[in-house]
Parts: C-alpha cells; structure tokens; sequence
C-alpha cells in the first residue's frame, strides 16, 4: 500500500520497488498493489506508464488498484 498527494507514477515507482524487495519471502502468496491518492484524479491510460506494465507482469495474478481518499476493503 502506497499513500501519495497526486504523483501517481511515484508511487507505482515506490510499489514496484517493494514488492522487487519482498517477492523473494512470499514467493507463492497473491501479491496485490494499492495505490491511494488524496489529490488528483486517476490517469484514463494506466498502461503508459511503463511502471505499471512491469507491475502487472510481477505479481500475475495479483490485483493493482489506485484510488482516491476514502477507500475502503475487506481483508479476508
């Protein structure tokens, strides 16, 4: 999980660098990215940013979600 003002790249960027870190100790758990904003608005294209196409590829089956304030999610 990841809070950012707006700089939405910035935190893919601060995401990805974790999960790189961490992935070697949970090497069969569902890794799964949230980003959440307090400002700003999510981008239309995700996709250009080259962060979020190596995130995606990196955690498979995983689940990237960006947000704005408040967010909530069950974690079961």
């Amino acid at each position: 999980i990841e809070l950012k003002g707006s700089n939405i790249q910035k935190g893919l960027e601060q995401v990805l660098v974790s999960i790189k870190d961490l992935k070697q100790f949970f090497q069969y758990s569902l890794i799964n990215a949230r980003i959440i904003t307090t400002r700003g608005t999510r981008p239309q294209r995700l996709n250009t940013y080259s962060e979020y196409r190596v995130l995606l590829r990196l955690i498979g089956k995983g689940s990237v979600i960006i947000r704005n304030t408040p967010f909530e999610e069950s974690i079961n």
